[in-house]
């Protein structure tokens, strides 16, 4: 069953493409949205596509949180992909440890705990040469993506986002030997996208690319990827979040009410006191999206716990997917439509998906809302 790769999306993929495409802008894209809704499939593809193009497009993933810059490091010679004109993958991949190796010695790897001071004094300066050498050794420019950014601060031991945002902005404006450098951010930590913009000296250093849920079409195509063929109420319930939709592809109606189990756990280990705080906005929560400056103080506590755990999002309103449809980009229809595109910033907050909004209205008494639902998963919430 092939349904991994990316299907649909054309809007969203379209609109990430031209944000990157520009040369010489300070402004780093920083990609967002809930977790599984698809970021790292959208980015790898805007990477292939500005490679199709003449870039050299590098794919950093740090997907765990590592415990020193010695783990960061060898996480990223690891696991780091690129796709170069003229260099297979493996080729490519090499190049990168090719370069590490110089950054840091011959044998680094096996001198890491030798090396462990250094890195912890030079992490931020030694990200740069990578960065810088990537683009020296690249025919025209390079398009590099950090997934997980969150987590390379983290591995380095930085509290300082400005400086990294910076060291980002300045390689964009001023790329090394007159080559194109383009970055792009990608998380699924909110309070991270927030605080590149509370320490960012000028809201002209960042530019929020959010991604919310599929638009219906695109949703039904997945799932035909994934040989399922839904009944149509089957697929309002699930909406258009690629997780969910292949969870059903392989589990049906029970891979949904898994889902909503767990969510509704999350919502029950709210202490009584947090409870209290939060229950008014869940229950306006379960009808439609909340603008965040809104969220009375002391609701804000236990509402953070339950987008940390994934149960809430903060998103943008023009693509949230969550309450009904995205509209489909049709001719002549270009903004305002599909799952995903350039934000101001973000402005609401929402339930992650279809499936936690079920979860969200049953604990705080909004059945009604979600009626069609709680009906379908009747027999297999009994279970």
């Amino acid at each position: 069953m092939e349904c991994r790769r990316l299907v649909g999306r054309a809007a969203e993929l379209s609109r990430l493409t031209r944000l990157l495409e520009p040369r010489g802008l300070r402004a780093v894209p920083v990609m967002v949205g809930p977790s599984g809704i698809g970021k790292t499939t959208l980015a790898r593809a805007a990477a292939r596509r500005l490679s199709d193009e003449g870039l050299d497009a590098y794919y950093i993933p740090v997907l765990t949180r590592a415990t020193d810059p010695a783990a960061l490091f060898r996480e990223l010679a690891a696991s780091t992909e690129a796709w170069r004109s003229g260099l297979s993958s493996d080729a490519a991949r090499a190049l990168v440890a090719r370069t590490l190796e110089k950054l840091l010695g011959s044998g680094w790897e096996q001198r890491l705990p030798s090396l462990a001071a250094r890195l912890q004094r030079e992490g931020l300066g030694l990200v740069r040469g990578l960065l810088e050498e990537l683009a020296k050794s690249s025919g025209r420019g390079v398009v590099v993506v950090i997934d997980e950014a969150q987590n390379l601060l983290q591995g380095l031991g930085l509290s300082d986002l400005w400086g990294f945002l910076k060291l980002l902005a300045d390689l964009q404006e001023n790329p090394p030997a007159g080559k194109e450098f383009h970055a792009l951010l990608v998380t699924s930590d909110y309070s991270f996208q927030l605080r590149l913009y509370q320490e960012a000296p000028s809201p002209d250093y960042l530019e929020t690319f959010y991604l919310g849920e599929m638009t219906r079409e695109d949703a039904e195509r997945l799932l035909d990827e994934c040989d399922s063929y839904p009944r149509p109420e089957h697929l309002d319930l699930v909406g258009g979040h690629p997780v969910h939709l292949r969870r059903y592809a392989a589990m049906g109606l029970e891979g949904v009410c898994s889902e909503v189990r767990k969510y509704r756990q999350w919502l029950a280990a709210l202490r009584p006191e947090e409870r209290r705080a939060a229950v008014e906005v869940l229950a306006l929560l379960a009808e439609k999206p909340l603008p965040i400056e809104e969220v009375g103080y002391e609701a804000r506590g236990p509402l953070e716990a339950l987008v940390r755990g994934g149960v809430l999002q903060y998103g943008c309103s023009s693509y949230l997917g969550v309450y009904r449809w995205n509209p489909e980009c049709r001719e002549g229809r270009r903004l305002a439509c599909g799952g995903g595109g350039v934000c101001g910033g973000l402005d609401v907050i929402a339930p992650a998906h279809r499936v936690a909004r079920i979860a969200v209205a049953v604990a705080v008494g909004r059945e009604e809302l979600v009626a069609e639902a709680t009906r379908l998963l009747a027999g297999c919430e009994a279970a």
